[in-house]
Order: C-alpha cells, then structure tokens, then sequence
C-alpha cells in the first residue's frame, strides 16, 4: 500500500473556483440583518457593533438576537434567518454567571418566549474562563457540527487575541473571520468597546474590524445631537454601511414598569 499522501492542488489551481466570470448571473445577496429598512449583515459577513463601557450595548444585542429567534421586528431591527440557517450561537465571554443569567433573561422577554428548551433554535455559553485559542477551536468544532447556524454574536471579540494592539495578531484574527463566515456561510456579529478617550473601536483590533466590516455600528448613551447625553437613554447609529445607506438612529429607554427595554 502506498504512503504517498494525495497532491494538494496549487494556488492557481485553487484560484480557478475564485476567478470572476462574466457570465450574467447575479449572486443571492443573503441579507438576514436589516436596521431601519437598511441592509446592515449578510450571510458570508461580519459587522462590528461597538460602544463605551455601560452604553447599554447588551440591550442592542439583544433585541437583534430576540429578532432572530422570534421572526419579529424588535427597536427596528429585522433579522431573518432562512429555514436551513435559523440557528443563533451566542458567545459571553465577559459577565459574570448573575448578569449572564441576566441577559438571557431580558432576551427571553424580548423574543416572547417562556423558556429556552432544545427546540429552540439558539445556543448560548459562558466561555468567560477560557483562552482565545479554546475559544476560537470551539467556533471552529460548533459550526463544523452545527451547518444549520446562521448568525454568530461574540461579546466580546477582544477575548479572541491576546494583545488586541498587536497588528500580526489582530490580521490573522480578520483573516480567520473572513475564513468561517465565507465557509460556513454566516453573519459574525462582533461586540467591542469603544475607547473612553477618542472614541474609536479599542486598539489595532477595532480598527481592523471595523475597516473590514459589512457594517459598522456604535451605540451610545442619549440621544443623537444632545449637548448632555440623558443617561436614561441609549442609541445606536450606523458609522459606515458598505452594502447601503445609513439608517435613522435608534433609542430606546428602560419600562421600569414592564421591566424591559422599549423603543422611544
């Protein structure tokens, strides 16, 4: 019997399945994310969503996953998954087990559902303990087993490197993001803060994202043009859309009442 391992095939080889080829056909454009009537993700992409520490970027987060899970529009954002891509994996890696419980909570009251059971098309751990390494080989194993998947939400996605000011590190993290979500067909939704002195998504790493984002997102506290932001509110803008035009920025404010999230 031969040892020979079989030939990989050459880069140019390779290439021939990437070549462009003029032949009139029109790619599906997979558009499960839609913000104000707005294309903001699509399968194959990843989109940064980032704010300063307590902007209350969790709320955001989690009407776009209560939008998915239910099918209904939540604060003007649409996210509607095809029925072979309906599953949602969620990634903590930075609340404790009582605000995470928490999150999860609010989510359910969001999407209208009693209690998360194996039906339900969504995933969520707690992976706040493990390293960036384990983190990304569990992606890697989950979506390799779960090809029904079709939206990926990391908060956060700083806890994928080491050194987030590292550029060899933060490349080769966009690179393996463009990898997964080409491969596996489906939308990352990267969570990240934002610097508490200029504003930017924090280090090498946010700008890497955000320059090779489908969409870039920030959420803030107040709303848009106030001089002293009302602490009570939170919005969220789009600062660079590469598949449309911004939408009208969204706030919302805390029912203490109902005891959840609503739309102003």
């Amino acid at each position: 019997m031969s040892d020979k391992q079989p030939k990989k095939p050459s880069l140019l080889e390779r290439s021939k399945t990437k070549q462009f080829i003029d032949d009139g056909k029109i790619p599906n454009d997979d558009v499960v994310l839609m913000i104000g009537g707005k294309k903001v993700g699509s399968l194959g992409n990843f989109i940064a969503l980032s704010g300063k520490q307590k902007s209350r970027k969790t709320a955001f987060v989690g009407a776009l996953m209560g939008s998915a899970i239910s099918g209904n529009e939540i604060f003007s954002i649409s996210c509607d998954l095809p029925a072979n891509k309906n599953k949602l994996l969620h990634i903590d890696t930075e609340q404790s087990q009582y605000d995470y419980k928490n999150s999860i909570d609010r989510l359910k009251k969001l999407s209208g559902l009693k209690k998360i059971n194996k039906t339900t098309p969504f995933d969520s751990y707690r992976l706040r303990d493990w390293t960036s390494t384990e983190i990304k080989q569990f992606l890697n194993e989950y979506l390799a087993e779960h090809k029904d998947t079709g939206v990926v939400v990391i908060d956060g996605v700083i806890d994928l490197v080491t050194d987030f000011n590292s550029i060899e590190e933060c490349k080769v993290l966009i690179d393996w993001l463009k990898h997964i979500t080409e491969i596996y067909h489906i939308l990352f939704v990267c969570i990240i803060h934002r610097s508490k002195s200029q504003n930017f998504s924090i280090g090498h790493l946010g700008s890497f994202i955000d320059r090779f984002a489908q969409s870039a997102l920030e959420v803030f506290l107040g709303s848009p043009n106030e001089k002293e932001p009302n602490r009570n509110i939170s919005s969220m803008r789009s600062e660079y859309m590469r598949s449309d035009g911004d939408f009208e920025p969204i706030s919302i404010t805390y029912d203490v009442t109902k005891q959840t999230w609503k739309q102003i």
